[in-house]
């Protein structure tokens, strides 16, 4: 509803512009309603009709517009924002796992479902192959505790570790903890990149337990991941494409993300 309000109130705006434009040309190329062999009540008439016609049609081109995804320029780095299988991406795709990098898809551990399940299940073609990088990026054959923000090169992948994992198997991390693995996130894709495209979900947008936000806001965690690429100062000479599923689209308002960056 507030992507709506803010689309129709910009609207209204551009519209008031456009019209003015036009009277202002009309003016100076010395035409006039009154002119018209009409009345003063019919030619307010027409104004306010043309000026509602050009609200609803900059109001729906700027719809279709935020619909098709955002392109943003966050310090000259190009960043798209757009629905997606992240998996169809032919460049890095960062998959988030947690502090252990656990391969365990046994729908306790990991399940199958998540981004992380998927990309194990249909996209891994030897899981020890995948356990062995990630014993070589450890340094020990023993389950090891990552900091949050390391990535492990695996093929076209970047295994992120983006939560923590406590006993009862629930992955979670606090706000705080969240925006500093973000910007860890992004000096380890520095390093890692190797001038190639980079292609991201929305980190947290799944079963991720936040510790001290009883909810959490899609929307808030998109400004997050863009907030803490601005704040990093990493210099990425690639566009980043940041993928939401359409369920999850439709609860951002993009529209107003355009405005704040």
């Amino acid at each position: 509803m507030k992507k709506i309000e803010k689309i129709w109130r910009d609207s209204a705006v551009y519209a008031m512009s456009l019209f003015g434009m036009i009277g202002t040309t009309a003016t100076i190329m010395g035409i006039s309603l009154s002119d018209m062999q009409i009345g003063l009540f019919q030619r307010i008439l027409i104004i306010i009709v043309l000026y509602m016609l050009f609200v609803v049609i900059i109001g729906a081109i700027l719809d279709w517009y935020v619909k098709k995804g955002l392109f943003l320029s966050i310090r000259g780095i190009e960043v798209k924002i757009e629905v997606g299988d992240i998996f169809n991406a032919s460049d890095w795709k960062v998959i988030p796992f947690n502090e252990y990098y656990d391969t365990c898809v046994d729908e306790k551990i990991i399940a199958s479902e998540t981004l992380n399940g998927m990309f194990i299940k249909y996209h891994v073609e030897n899981v020890l192959e995948l356990n062995q990088i990630i014993r070589e990026n450890t340094g020990t054959d023993e389950r090891t505790r990552h900091m949050l923000g390391k990535i492990i090169p695996y093929h076209d992948y970047m295994l992120l570790a983006l939560t923590h994992f406590n006993e009862q198997n629930v992955a979670h991390i606090s706000q705080v903890e969240y925006e500093q693995c973000l910007l860890k996130m992004w000096k380890e894709i520095r390093r890692v990149y190797a001038n190639k495209k980079i292609t991201i979900p929305l980190l947290g947008a799944g079963i991720t337990s936040f510790d001290d936000l009883p909810t959490k806001s899609e929307q808030d965690l998109l400004r997050c991941m863009l907030c803490t690429l601005r704040a990093s100062g990493e210099n990425i000479n690639q566009p980043i494409t940041i993928i939401l599923t359409k369920k999850t689209i439709k609860k951002i308002n993009l529209y107003k993300l355009k405005g704040e960056f």
